[in-house]
């Protein structure tokens, strides 16, 4: 060994051994400096020309996932399609400011006219849709997918944006919005979705108002392009039979270095979206064309707000739906429906669970009575049997995996109905919904169909029906809390047919709100007789209770202030009605009137409504839980 001859030389021959020992060495040490340098560019070079940072496999569904090194997602169907590419901006209605609701949408139509100017083709079409969440942009009749991420390039090149194309396309959207509102299924939703959220409605109707429409200029439309049209808020789904590899690297090419992403966190504004849920539930009668119906409308939380809800929602939509079962076989064999149609609407935020039954006039009072039976009845644990439900699980799950089989276009905008563009994909609802339906327990879903239909968070409306519905459809709409029973001068009972309809909605409002309490607030003008007398008054406050160590404040010598008998009778009334008096109470109250027409106005009953449960929010909405 050389060590060995190293230790027992000890003349000149040792320093030669040990200077050619060194030389090796240091050859070797030099060669392999060489050779870590080659290899370092050699990787560096390969992963410069990567077009990609990750990728996700979306399976069961058939996508893949690539993210771009300017943080673009692009998702690619598993099978060839259409040349056909659609951007998806997460931006939309719920994320608009209250005083410039609809910027959106005329941000969207600004860059649907640029990609037509930029197209300058007649083969290639351009669509867009400006959604409540989402944004989409469609290009089809291109020859690859770098062709339409060339023309996406040199639109977002050129925002920001200009004064005269801005004024362009509010025109254009007042006039689609005017259009659009002459389609009833359009003005059906607007209405629905304003009867279900009341202020929050703003927020899921994309085309704002004409006076929020006004407000919007450059400025702001700078802004909010800035903030949201940005990759990293993006999605692309691409529809083309070119190879992976290929289309990746053209799209990269086309739009990672033109295309930059912002340092903006567009997550951040989700923390701050929220819903509340109806107050009261609500009965509508609309007067509009087509077969007579009855709609039944109740809110639910988004997909990614609550998976365990969703999952359950899925289930009940095939439950009524199955021609098979139960309901389908009363509505349609004995009760004589012509047609029974469920829809859940997913979206990220905020759902609608939809039950339409389609009906002759003298047909829907029947089926009106049955359905709302059956939703009270849901908390009964033998309403739903072990094997109608795992029948709706299975037939659940059937309907996502056919889902899955259609065309790329349809299955992508499953998936993007919850996506978030910065969270885990594998929390994304529709990745994981088989599963959570497998493992769906009976007893847990029962909790469900409770707090769906027995939480009064509902509308009813009666569409197209042309026979009198007084006698079993009263309307109780939102402004009942407004309504005003009226009296002529120095006069308690109730009169006018006006007058009882009022009372008989408010009735109806009572039965289907049993949480509701109601205020009754008796008035009368100080010009007026100061007491009044009413035998069956006096019995009726004999007989309740709560009313006994109150009596000798409202009864002086058998009288009652006018004000006070007013509001007495307008509680006889309804407790005649069968509303429990430990739901409402009374008051009374007089006023001067200076002017001669003021009395009148003095002369009434009014109301204040208030709900006993905590108003919840859309996103806790649902057992309370995930």
């Amino acid at each position: 060994m050389r060590l060995k001859l190293w230790s027992e030389d000890k003349g000149p021959k040792r320093n030669i051994v040990i200077q050619m020992y060194n030389r090796r060495i240091g050859y070797f040490c030099r060669m392999r400096k060489v050779l870590s340098i080659i290899l370092i560019l050699f990787f560096s070079v390969q992963a410069f020309n990567q077009p990609i940072i990750s990728q996700t496999d979306l399976s069961p569904w058939p996508f893949q996932v690539y993210q771009l090194y300017n943080k673009l997602n692009v998702l690619k169907g598993a099978t060839a399609g259409a040349n056909e590419v659609s951007f998806y901006v997460r931006t939309g209605s719920t994320y608009e400011y209250d005083s410039l609701l609809g910027i959106n949408m005329v941000l969207a139509e600004i860059v649907h006219l640029r990609l037509k100017s930029a197209a300058a083709s007649a083969s290639i079409n351009i669509e867009s849709r400006a959604g409540k969440e989402w944004t989409r942009f469609k290009i089809s009749g291109i020859k690859d997918a770098a062709q339409a991420a060339a023309l996406w390039a040199a639109v977002m090149r050129k925002l920001p944006l200009d004064s005269a194309e801005v004024y362009s396309a509010l025109a254009i959207v007042n006039q689609k919005t005017e259009e659009a509102r002459l389609d009833k299924n359009v003005s059906f939703n607007e209405e629905m979705i304003r009867a279900l959220y009341r202020k929050d409605a703003e927020k899921l109707l994309v085309t704002g108002s004409a006076e929020s429409r006004s407000r919007v200029n450059l400025e702001y439309l700078r802004e909010w392009s800035d903030r949201f049209y940005v990759p990293n808020n993006c999605l692309m789904l691409v529809q083309t039979a070119e190879s992976k590899e290929s289309m990746l690297q053209s799209v990269s090419n086309a739009l990672t270095d033109s295309w930059k992403p912002s340092g903006y966190d567009p997550e951040m504004i989700t923390k701050i979206v929220d819903f509340k849920p109806l107050v009261h539930s609500l009965q509508i009668r609309r007067d509009s064309q087509g077969s007579p119906e009855l709609s039944y409308c109740f809110q639910a939380a988004g997909v990614q707000q609550n998976t365990f809800y969703s999952s359950c929602a899925l289930v009940m939509a095939s439950l009524f739906d199955a021609p098979e079962g139960y309901l389908q076989q009363k509505l349609k064999n004995q009760l004589g429906a012509e047609s029974v149609i469920t829809n859940y609407k997913a979206g990220c935020y905020t759902s609608t669970f939809e039950l339409a039954v389609k009906a002759t006039d003298e047909k829907l009072p029947a089926i009106y009575s049955f359905l709302n039976q059956q939703f009270r009845l849901l908390d009964i644990d033998s309403a739903i049997s072990f094997s109608l439900f795992e029948d709706a699980k299975q037939k659940a799950i059937s309907n996502l995996q056919n889902l899955r089989t259609l065309h790329t276009d349809s299955a992508a905008e499953v998936i993007i109905t919850d996506w978030n563009t910065n969270a885990s994909l594998s929390s994304l609802f529709f990745l994981q919904a088989e599963d959570l339906l497998k493992n769906l327990k009976r007893d847990a879903f029962m909790k469900y169909t409770v707090e769906l239909f027995n939480t009064n968070n509902y509308l009813v409306f009666l569409n197209g029906t042309t026979s009198d519905s007084s006698n079993w459809f009263l309307e109780t709409s939102a402004g009942i809390k407004d309504s005003v029973i009226r009296f002529r001068n120095n006069v308690h009972e109730i009169e006018g047919k006006d007058n009882f309809l009022i009372l008989d909605k408010l009735a109806a409002f009572l039965q289907i709100n049993e949480e509701v309490q109601l205020q009754v607030n008796g008035l009368c003008d100080k010009a007026e007789f100061n007491k009044a007398k009413d035998s069956k008054i006096l019995a009726f406050i004999d007989s309740v209770p709560t009313f006994a160590r109150v009596k000798p404040e409202l009864v002086k010598k058998g009288y009652l202030g006018l004000d006070m008998m007013r509001a007495m009778q307008v509680l006889y009334y309804l407790h005649s009605k069968g509303i429990d008096m430990k739901r409402i109470s009374g008051t009374g109250m007089s006023y001067s009137s200076p002017g001669d027409t003021d009395p009148a106005e003095n002369r009434k009953v009014v109301f204040n409504i208030e709900r006993l449960k905590p108003l919840q929010s859309v996103r806790s909405f649902g057992l309370n839980s995930r």
